[in-house]
């Protein structure tokens, strides 16, 4: 089916609504789950809306969306022609982008605070993330 304006507009919709507050919404990432699940939207289109998110203030969001990658990354494929393929790819590049910003943000953050469970909680996360994108042969 490839990946539409409103893929992209659906994911990202979901996502910052589930990411408003200082805690992620779990109802709403589990519509996320769902909506990928019986691809209503694709795997390009929700991670390049994971890669738009920049509140690095807000923490349990940030691993909120790192879990759900996490999750997700034995199911991330690009079902349909050439043109998908190409846009989970491109996708791929900028959550590769965003694990690096997110990585450095928790850096900083763990540097000021130095006592963050979360805070280490997201830099391992952002640690096996960047590990799978950079060694797993498939993606």
């Amino acid at each position: 089916k490839g990946m539409s304006g409103d893929d992209v507009g659906l994911s990202e919709q979901i996502i910052q609504l589930a990411v408003t507050g200082p805690s992620p919404n779990k109802l709403l990432f589990s519509l996320l789950d769902h909506s990928l699940a019986s691809q209503l939207v694709t795997y390009a289109g929700v991670l390049l809306s994971v890669s738009r998110f920049t509140s690095y203030s807000r923490p349990h969001c940030t691993s909120a969306l790192l879990n759900l990658v996490l999750e997700h990354k034995p199911y991330i494929t690009a079902r349909g022609d050439t043109e998908e393929c190409m846009q989970l790819g491109t996708s791929l590049v900028s959550l590769a982008t965003w694990t690096l910003n997110t990585t450095s943000h928790t850096l900083s953050l763990l540097a000021e605070v130095r006592e963050s469970k979360i805070g280490e909680s997201n830099l391992e996360r952002c640690m096996e993330l960047m590990t799978w994108l950079l060694e797993d042969m498939f993606i």
